[in-house]
């Protein structure tokens, strides 16, 4: 026996779904009213389960701030470091003079002489290039630390800006999760009011996968309002008859005009 897309596959079946749903078609305007308070309540659920990333994409928002100061504070702290370094090799670079200008009092041969004082000579050249370079790192470090006092004012404003939207986000989201409960209360009184054979079958339905409209209106050119497909004339003729639910045959949707 062919089954249709609710399992019902046989005559006995059939007959029992007449029983269960007696006045379907009587309280149709029970099964819209399920169906708007399901779709509120789902509009707001699937904001909540968004929400969270909203508010990391704030977070995410602050980290970049807060990188960008910290990778110019890394720069200036690099430059620093060289610095440091350029100083003490040129320190120990004229310590090294300092002790052949020593030695220079000491040496008799002339040829010795003249190789130390050259070799100072030397030295005493990339020291002046060694303080040239210093100055310029120097010079880095100055302007970046002007620099970096203004980087830090604008990623303070900014942060400021995003801690608010942040604040902002928190009291939504407490906002959005009560509707949501609230929602959730008027959804289940819905579905109290309903008849249960009918909210068993829209809650079958539901299960099964279908996005809202679960309950459509047949079109005046005889399509299903929810996958626009052609009602058959069997289930058109089944809609003046009120003692079973009437199912679009291609979607599985309750029917009603």
């Amino acid at each position: 026996m062919q089954k249709n897309a609710f399992g019902y596959n046989n005559r006995i079946e059939k007959v029992t779904m007449r029983a269960n749903f007696p006045i379907v078609n009587k309280h149709i305007e029970s099964l819209l009213n399920v169906q708007e308070k399901d779709s509120a309540y789902s509009t707001l659920k699937d904001m909540l389960v968004k929400f969270p990333a909203r508010l990391e994409a704030v977070d995410a928002r602050m980290a970049a701030v807060e990188k960008r100061y910290d990778s110019a504070f890394e720069k200036l702290s690099s430059l620093e470091a060289k610095r440091a370094d350029m100083r003490l090799s040129r320190r120990a670079i004229e310590e090294k003079i300092t002790k052949y200008k020593i030695q220079l009092a000491e040496i008799k041969k002339n040829d010795d002489y003249i190789a130390v004082n050259a070799e100072i000579e030397r030295l005493s050249g990339e020291v002046s290039k060694m303080e040239e370079a210093e100055l310029e790192v120097m010079f880095s470090i100055d302007s970046l630390k002007a620099s970096l006092a203004s980087v830090r004012a604008d990623c303070d404003a900014e942060i400021a800006e995003l801690k608010r939207q942040a604040d902002e986000l928190k009291i939504e989201g407490n906002r959005i999760e009560s509707e949501c409960a609230a929602a959730r209360r008027e959804l289940d009184a819905a579905f109290a009011l309903a008849p249960a054979p009918a909210v068993e079958l829209y809650k079958k339905i539901r299960g099964m996968g279908r996005k809202l409209p679960i309950v459509v209106q047949v079109k005046a050119d005889a399509l299903c309002g929810g996958c626009h497909l052609k009602v058959s004339s069997e289930q058109l003729s089944k809609l003046s008859n009120s003692d079973f639910p009437v199912l679009c045959e291609h979607c599985g949707r309750i029917l009603w005009s």
